[in-house]
């Protein structure tokens, strides 16, 4: 008898577990798996290509623009044709791709294998992030779209490096359900080195991240909300000894998880004797420092290299989860914006429903995964996997395993939801 448990990562939890949307959204599994066109329950939002920093892991050589207008300086690749326009600096654009996520809602009511189904279905969740861009650039127009997502309710965070956040946004800031700061060093020099192309003019970088980790924890404890504030660190040779180092003051600025990644591109990981070397300040961090309050998630599995493996057939996932770019251009999934990808439709001039329930994303999503980027990130990886192995489950033997898989989840994350 396959177990769930065989088939996922046992050690992540909740949100993090490719196997947390069979507890949480059933419904919304089950209708996908049945080609009951729903809308996905989260949109990844890009509202800037541009960005103030220079990742040796990052897309693109760049260079230095001077400030304009309500953007601070920042940085864009020499090379143009690598990113796309910043339609999304825009605020009234950023607020019509918004509306247009928001009025998306499709009530459904049948049995699928004997499971009733009566629920209308919305993007949950909203995500602001960037794939060359830093969110924070376009702050006037970000800000006002969280406001406009927070008071509907929904969930929403972002993925940032940090740097931009100040106390004219932390209110706003401190509002959200999560924010991820990519902080990637545990010195001034390893970060000025890894993300700065060591500029002097950058040599305290690392210091204005902590420093703006504490005053966004001093406004969420102002005003007494739930943020989660997430830190993250790619693995290098160059940063991974000052891990310890790392974890121990995020917890000590009030940090709720440090995420753990190795670079998906390849290009730089760590070696045998790094890798062992690494495992023994893993296990350090979990024994001293973990606790209610701060947990270590080690995001990729650093015993498996075959993880990142894209070995399925189809993305369910793109069903789920949307991504829009910097251009207000609809993308299958957070990885493909970029000059001449596959776009799904104008998110600034039509309704997500319009261009979610369209033959023309059908199409697009029969080339999925064929089309896709060499790299994908490590949940929709995962999630693909164990999607696909019940599809061809559920082709071939009926709902039997499904519903075991579904009822085995509850048991994993917590019994069963209301």
């Amino acid at each position: 008898m396959i177990s769930l448990k065989d088939l996922i990562r046992n050690d992540l939890p909740g949100n993090f577990n490719e196997a947390y949307n069979l507890y949480k959204r059933k419904e919304l599994v089950l209708c996908n798996l049945n080609g009951i066109i729903v809308p996905p329950y989260e949109v990844l939002i890009h509202p800037s290509s541009y960005c103030n920093l220079t990742c040796q892991w990052c897309i693109g050589e760049h260079i230095h623009v001077e400030s304009s207008d309500d953007m601070e300086p920042h940085f864009i690749p020499k090379k143009n044709e690598h990113i796309l326009p910043n339609i999304l600096h825009d605020e009234s654009a950023l607020l019509a791709v918004v509306e247009n996520i928001l009025s998306y809602k499709k009530t459904v009511k049948t049995v699928i294998d004997g499971i009733q189904i009566d629920k209308v279905f919305s993007v949950e969740n909203f995500s602001f992030s960037g794939i060359t861009g830093e969110p924070l650039i376009a702050k006037k127009s970000l800000i006002s779209a969280i406001r406009k997502i927070t008071s509907e309710g929904k969930r929403t965070g972002m993925f940032t490096n940090g740097l931009k956040i100040s106390s004219d946004c932390c209110d706003v800031l401190s509002r959200l359900s999560y924010i991820n700061i990519s902080v990637d060093a545990g010195s001034n020099s390893t970060y000025n080195k890894l993300k700065c192309s060591g500029r002097k003019s950058q040599n305290s970088d690392l210091d204005k991240v902590f420093s703006n980790i504490y005053l966004l924890n001093q406004f969420k404890t102002l005003n007494a909300t739930s943020l989660d504030i997430n830190c993250s660190c790619i693995l290098y040779p160059e940063n991974y000894r000052e891990i310890y180092t790392l974890a121990s003051k995020l917890k000590e600025l009030g940090v709720s998880n440090l995420r753990l990644k190795k670079d998906i591109y390849g290009e730089k990981v760590l070696n045998e004797i790094e890798r062992k070397e690494c495992l023994e300040l893993i296990e350090r961090i979990k024994c001293d420092l973990e606790d209610t309050s701060f947990k270590l998630i080690i995001v990729h599995d650093l015993n498996n290299k075959k993880e990142q493996l894209q070995d399925f057939s189809s993305c369910l996932i793109s069903k789920m989860m949307a991504a829009v770019g910097s251009d207000g251009m609809l993308y299958p999934c957070n990885y493909h914006p970029r000059p001449n990808g596959y776009t799904l439709g104008n998110l600034v001039e039509n309704s997500l429903e319009d261009i979610w329930e369209s033959q023309f994303r059908a199409n697009i999503d029969k080339q999925l995964p064929c089309i896709c980027p060499s790299v994908c990130d490590p949940f929709k990886t995962r999630s693909n996997r164990l999607f696909d192995r019940l599809e061809n489950e559920y082709k071939t033997n009926g709902p039997k395993l499904i519903h075991e898989f579904l009822h085995e989840s509850e048991t994993i994350f917590g019994g069963k939801l209301k």
